[in-house]
């Protein structure tokens, strides 16, 4: 869980409590992307297949 917590802060740029705030509908494995929810509208991150990976077996 650690590895993914800091890959996904790498990967997204949020906080700790940003994090927190990530819903499992905001990860879309199937494309490999995150959608952060951002003031205004929200954010697509692209994720890496290290991060992806780490979702898909914490998953």
């Amino acid at each position: 869980m650690a590895d993914l917590d800091e890959a996904t802060r790498i990967a997204t740029r949020l906080t700790g409590a940003g994090i927190r705030r990530l819903r499992l509908d905001d990860l879309d494995r199937h494309h490999g992307r995150l959608t952060v929810p951002r003031p205004g509208r929200p954010h697509t991150v692209y994720i890496d297949e290290y991060t992806l990976n780490l979702a898909t077996a914490w998953l």
